[in-house]
């Protein structure tokens, strides 16, 4: 597979996997893993951003992500 078919099929994933994949990168960075990319902060703010008035639980990490963001080093 190539990398642009990886690319253009996360584009095309549908919200719940996107979300999944924006918590578990946003985990990464929290636990400072050595796999996170916190260069990617930016990408996973879009995806919570525009998923926050999905359901309440999301509307409420939306908020706590904020803050957390706030606190990152």
């Amino acid at each position: 597979m190539t990398e642009s078919a990886i690319v253009s099929g996360y584009a095309d994933a549908d919200q719940d996997f996107q979300w999944a994949v924006a918590m578990a990168s946003f985990a990464e960075i929290l636990k400072q893993s050595f796999y996170a990319d916190p260069a990617g902060i930016d990408s996973i703010e879009q995806i919570i951003i525009a998923q926050a008035g999905r359901d309440a639980d999301r509307t409420e990490f939306s908020a706590l992500f904020q803050t957390a963001k706030l606190l990152l080093p």
